[in-house]
């Protein structure tokens, strides 16, 4: 990857522009402390939104219910700090984290790596492959809609499912974790290893206060660092900025067999733990206007930002991808100084 532009090429670029003010808005940085909606998404929840932890887990292989059977849809309201309806490609994403706290003790180990697919195969299939580390990915994904709901009309304490009746019930959960081409155009990953599909999730669960292998005990703080180049990213993250509600999905594949506990369960925003320790699901974002050169968020485009963008594109921050490939360039020196001419 090519990241090195000569600094005095920018300041001739530059050349006898003085600061200017535009109307520009710069990077718009949110933090949000808890979420407007957390689900334990569950055919089995009797208390739908308002439960005090959230476990998620896979039921491999047993008829009746999705591979990935517990799974937690995790929401924040972004109207009002992004202006919505501006439809796709307003906004560049820089960078998202997902932070979550885990609320049960030692029930399971870390992995903090992908695990093939065929991994969760039954061990005499002849596709399957063993796994070389232990334990399994803690990921998160999109979130889609089924049975008349979508971004806008779903809640946290919106019906489970449609038909067939639930519970139980295979593929018919209203919010699922899904592999995301476009807002009509999603795919539930609920019976995913039944089905073979393979995806790349948008983030796996990093902590570093537990060595990978160990169990992880209770209060560990797990973060997601969204790919924003993972497939389907750009059009997901879209789509929620245009309808001001961003809903993403954390599940595993931690098999949960009859009686075991042996799988993430994680503080939600009404444990009463959580406003008083700060247990809540947290997200921190960070998006720019497509065609935004005010990187410096002064309002005046001038000399520093281009500084700013051409210690970003040294850095490989992806503030710097201004062509939006997932790939630095001189492609994105060029978009950057057509973004600034054109203020």
């Amino acid at each position: 990857m090519h990241r090195t532009i000569c600094t005095a090429t920018l300041f001739a670029v530059v050349g006898a522009a003085s600061a200017t003010a535009f109307a520009q808005t710069g990077p718009i940085s949110l933090s949000f402390d808890e979420p407007q909606r957390d689900r334990w998404n569950y055919p089995f929840s009797g208390t739908p939104g308002v439960r005090t932890s959230a476990t998620v887990f896979a039921a491999l292989d047993t008829e009746g219910f999705d591979d990935r059977d517990g799974q937690f849809v995790v929401g924040f309201d972004t109207a009002g700090d992004i202006p919505t309806g501006q439809g796709a490609g307003a906004y560049r994403v820089v960078s998202a984290r997902l932070t979550l706290v885990i609320q049960n003790d030692l029930q399971f180990v870390y992995d903090n790596t992908p695990d093939p697919l065929a991994s969760f195969y039954p061990v005499d299939d002849p596709e399957f492959v063993a796994d070389t580390t232990p334990g399994r990915p803690i990921e998160l994904y999109a979130t889609g809609y089924r049975n008349g709901f979508t971004i806008e009309t779903w809640e946290e304490t919106s019906a489970f499912g449609g038909m067939p009746t639930v519970p139980p019930a295979e593929g018919a959960r209203n919010a699922f974790a899904a592999l995301y081409t476009d807002i009509n155009d999603t795919f539930d990953l609920s019976r995913q290893v039944r089905e073979r599909v393979d995806s790349t999730p948008f983030a796996i669960g990093q902590t570093d206060g537990v060595a990978v292998g160990d169990p992880v005990p209770a209060e560990t703080v797990f973060t997601f660092d969204v790919n924003t180049c993972a497939p389907g990213a750009t059009a997901f993250f879209d789509a929620s900025f245009d309808a001001g509600k961003l809903n993403l999905t954390v599940t595993s594949l931690h098999f949960a067999e009859l009686g075991s506990t042996e799988f993430p369960g994680f503080f939600t925003k009404e444990n009463a733990l959580s406003p008083i320790l700060g247990y809540s699901p947290r997200l921190e974002l960070t998006v720019i206007a497509i065609g935004d050169a005010d990187l410096t968020g002064d309002g005046l485009l001038d000399i520093f930002d281009y500084l700013a963008f051409q210690n970003a594109f040294d850095a490989g921050e992806h503030i710097a991808d201004f062509d939006g490939n997932c790939t630095l360039d001189i492609f994105d020196f060029l978009a950057f100084q057509n973004a600034f001419d054109a203020g």
